[in-house]
């Protein structure tokens, strides 16, 4: 996909400590982040750590994600991390300096940097926590890993899971990795690894320890209350930086991602039309959830049917590698929004840790003459589902089944896992 790239100020600020090593990472964020606007400050060469510390508090961007890029020499100043707020990491390149790293290493640092902002998870008291805290470990070691996203396990999860690794406690803390690999965690500590094959094999996993500690969702929405405020500041300054574009439009699938696109457009523009696209193959569930969430938050949704149910008996179903259906949905989308404006302004749920794909596109873009802009590209799956429960918006009930992500029923992206949460749930797979 090429995307035309459309830049109103930075969703991301990087500090170095020296001008060498901004320049590095001018030339590295030119070459493979151009578009994004990332914005690059020197701190002027201080030395010292209280002068350190001062001049990042001065160059810090409290409505921008911060990434304070540290050469091996200055390595020891990493602590300075817990002293600021959740929108600042401090990161450390394998190198004696910043300067001295390839072009591919600090893009790669970069990468990890941002996946260290939304995936760095702490056991405080009782429950799991996204706010920094210097008196617990983080938990778990995959925090910096671009492929990891982090999700709260809710009831349905743990049914079915709980058939494969024993019982499991309530609300766990999943780390999803690629390749089917899901790290569960019932308290502070590692409980088991589940495994979940893209296509075509069974669940498999592996108990590694017995502790078994239930969490509230209420604990989880109170302890993270405020960072959920820090990300929601960033997402809606970003969001109000295009209000002069044109008309707004968000596409709602009815996925926790979209919806939350959805709650922050409403929040930072007020007016907003929202686009569902009906396959013909929909879940029940998620019309329903369309219909009484739309009402709930008084947003006018419009229809987009893209007759992937009268193509279908004409074509071979879709599949990973021809996602035709895919294609159908994107072109009636775009079709809608553009009758409902001329410049359409497209509020989407795009997330870092969806897909390698989506980690590469601007935070702000143009494509197939719409405006496209991302406001939760910086979230984990916890901090959406976090951020909707705390503003009292329901989940999709298909969450509560077990659901990862909401797609329609005859997507090819349906794993073993999905196929057993419609079994075990009696869920309907009729078009319709």
């Amino acid at each position: 996909m090429r995307f035309a790239l459309l830049y109103v100020g930075a969703m991301h600020r990087v500090l170095a400590r020296s001008r060498s090593d901004a320049k590095a990472l001018e030339a590295m964020l030119s070459r493979f982040f151009r578009g994004w606007g990332t914005e690059v400050c020197s701190l002027g060469g201080v030395s010292g750590e209280e002068a350190f510390a001062k001049a990042v508090e001065e160059h810090i961007n409290s409505e921008a994600y911060n990434i304070v890029f540290l050469g091996r020499v200055e390595a020891e100043l990493v602590h300075l991390d817990a002293d600021f707020p959740e929108n600042v990491v401090f990161f450390v390149v394998d190198k004696a300096r910043v300067r001295n790293a390839r072009l591919e290493e600090l893009a790669e640092c970069f990468e990890r940097a941002r996946a260290l902002l939304r995936n760095r998870v702490w056991w405080v008291g009782d429950a799991y926590s996204l706010s920094k805290t210097s008196d617990e470990p983080m938990i778990g070691d995959v925090c910096r890993d671009p492929a990891a996203d982090l999700f709260i396990g809710l009831s349905g999860f743990v049914e079915v899971a709980s058939e494969v690794l024993g019982k499991l406690g309530e609300n766990p803390l999943v780390v999803r990795l690629y390749g089917g690999k899901h790290l569960i965690f019932c308290g502070p500590k590692l409980t088991a690894e589940l495994h979940i094959p893209e296509e075509g094999e069974e669940l498999g996993g592996r108990v590694v320890s017995e502790e078994r500690v239930d969490v509230s969702l209420e604990s989880l929405v109170e302890r993270n209350r405020r960072v959920m405020e820090v990300h929601e500041k960033i997402a809606l300054s970003f969001l109000k930086r295009f209000a002069d574009r044109g008309e707004v439009v968000v596409p709602w699938s009815g996925g926790k991602d979209s919806t939350c696109a959805l709650l922050l457009a409403k929040k930072a523009f007020g007016d907003v039309t929202a686009v569902y696209v009906d396959t013909g193959y929909e879940f029940p569930q998620t019309k329903r959830y369309i219909e009484e969430v739309s009402k709930k938050l008084g947003v006018r949704v419009e229809v987009a049917y893209a007759k992937v149910d009268e193509e279908l008996p004409k074509r071979e179903p879709p599949t990973l590698q021809n996602r035709w259906c895919a294609w159908m949905k994107i072109n009636a989308l775009n079709q809608k929004m553009l009758e409902l404006a001329d410049k359409p302004l497209s509020v989407v749920g795009d997330r870092d840790a969806e897909s390698r794909m989506r980690s590469e596109r601007p935070p702000a873009r143009e494509y197939m003459g719409v405006f496209q802009l991302a406001p939760i590209k910086q979230w984990s799956t916890m901090m959406a589902q976090l951020y909707l429960l705390a503003n009292g918006v329901p989940l999709n009930p298909l969450y509560e089944m077990g659901f990862y992500r909401i797609g329609c029923t005859i997507c090819p992206a349906l794993r073993s896992w999905e196929k057993r949460v419609i079994e075990r749930f009696g869920l309907s797979t009729q078009a319709g």
